[in-house]
């Protein structure tokens, strides 16, 4: 399996994503990571922590054609996006276009365009009682199927997949 990611994506997926935990590899004393919750396109996925309580959905996979991001994508691949939609009900939740990125058939994993389309879900905190929705794009190699969203925690790996068939 190898891994497509760019430098500033690594750079972003360094930060805390709502956890306090600074270590990725639980000790003997610390319980196992839960396995990430299986979904189907527009599911919610209930987001608990700490800090917050958020509830994410992820729907409107797409092929993208906005010419002007057309314009701009890299040559070989086919631009691909999808809706993102969080809503805050406790505590306050940072996210990041970073955070969510894609799963191939092949193994491959693709981090998000951080350019985007107009609509792009960017960055930014939550609080209690407010939302958030934006485009998250990915730019998807040529022969390359892509088969899952998925949100990860820079700590805690992935948290959430939505299967895109």
């Amino acid at each position: 399996m190898k891994t497509v990611i760019g430098l500033s994506a690594f750079a972003l997926l360094l930060t805390a994503c709502g956890s306090n935990s600074t270590t990725a590899t639980p000790t003997s004393s610390e319980s196992p990571r839960p396995a990430a919750q299986q979904l189907a396109l527009g599911a919610p996925f209930e987001l608990v922590t700490s800090k917050s309580f958020t509830t994410i959905t992820v729907s409107d996979w797409q092929r993208v054609t906005d010419p002007n991001y057309l314009m701009v994508a890299k040559t070989g691949t086919t631009p691909y996006s999808a809706m993102v939609t969080a809503e805050s009900t406790g505590g306050t939740w940072v996210y990041d276009t970073q955070y969510i990125g894609l799963r191939t058939k092949e193994g491959d994993r693709i981090d998000s365009d951080p350019v985007g389309l107009d609509n792009d879900l960017g960055t930014g905190t939550l609080s209690a009682g407010e939302n958030v929705r934006g485009t998250v794009t990915f730019e998807i190699p040529q022969g390359v199927t892509p088969s899952q969203i998925v949100l990860y925690s820079t700590v805690e790996g992935p948290q959430a997949i939505w299967n895109l068939s």
